[in-house]
């Protein structure tokens, strides 16, 4: 599922709506759809890591979208959603997958994932991709963010930063923030919004919670990370102690050295 390349955008959210009715496949596919459907499916499976049938459009989810598969649990059988994945090889080069949402053995909704990781390309917004995509799947948490070599390659906890993790299903953790973080659920308390708008951070609230960007725009990743780095520092004093796993910036780093 790696794409390798030296910068790329990473989205990743998770979600406890049912994702499993074909009219969230095709609202999906209608994100994917944006920017001239540079980042529509070309190629789909049901493993990320794994790709052979092409895409044959949206009457394909019928075949593809939340199949059921049987699983052994503690001597019991259970249904669940294989994951639908898919890749793009054409410009825009990318690969993404949705694991469904389910419930365990003892009745717990385990909230379900939604991956993309891209290729960078300036004529995509992703900012609106990834309003798009937190529209059909309502957020616990989510990320949008833009991997330059700053970030690329480093030791844990960076490389689940770079993953786009947010920990155990039931327990999630965040490791770091992206420039574009969203906080649903009962993670919409964290932060001092307020202090936030005060000192120029864009915050967005919606109906299960806040977006908030580090920067104006997501390319400043890219063109000026230090600028960026300083700006995300900031941005995490204005969190409780300890709430993010990553407290270090590699701009700051590079400044004691």
């Amino acid at each position: 599922m790696a794409i390798l390349m030296k910068t790329y955008v990473k989205i990743a959210l998770r979600s406890r709506i049912d994702t499993k009715p074909q009219e969230v496949g095709r609202a999906l596919l209608n994100v994917l759809s944006l920017g001239d459907g540079l980042l529509y499916p070309q190629q789909v499976s049901h493993n990320p890591d794994r790709f052979k049938d092409d895409f044959e459009g949206a009457d394909a989810l019928d075949v593809w979208w939340s199949e059921v598969a049987q699983m052994r649990v503690e001597g019991a059988v259970s249904d669940f959603s294989l994951d639908f994945a898919w890749r793009r090889k054409d410009a825009v080069k990318s690969t993404g997958y949705v694991c469904h949402t389910m419930r365990n053995n003892r009745g717990a909704v385990l909230p379900g994932t939604v991956s993309l990781t891209a290729q960078w390309s300036p004529k995509i917004e992703w900012i609106e991709v990834f309003r798009a995509l937190i529209g059909v799947f309502p957020p616990r948490l989510a990320m949008l963010h833009l991997f330059t070599s700053p970030e690329i390659g480093r030791p844990s906890p960076w490389s689940s930063f770079e993953a786009g993790s947010f920990g155990a299903a039931l327990n999630p953790d965040i490791t770091n923030i992206a420039w574009a973080m969203y906080y649903g659920d009962e993670f919409a308390d964290e932060g001092d919004r307020q202090k936030m708008r005060e000192r120029g951070f864009s915050v967005d609230e919606q109906s299960n919670g806040y977006l908030v960007t580090v920067t104006k725009r997501l390319e400043d990743v890219k063109s000026d990370f230090d600028s960026f780095s300083r700006r995300r520092a900031e941005l995490k004093t204005l969190y409780r102690p300890g709430r993010f796993r990553i407290e270090e910036e590699p701009m700051l780093e590079r400044d004691v050295t």
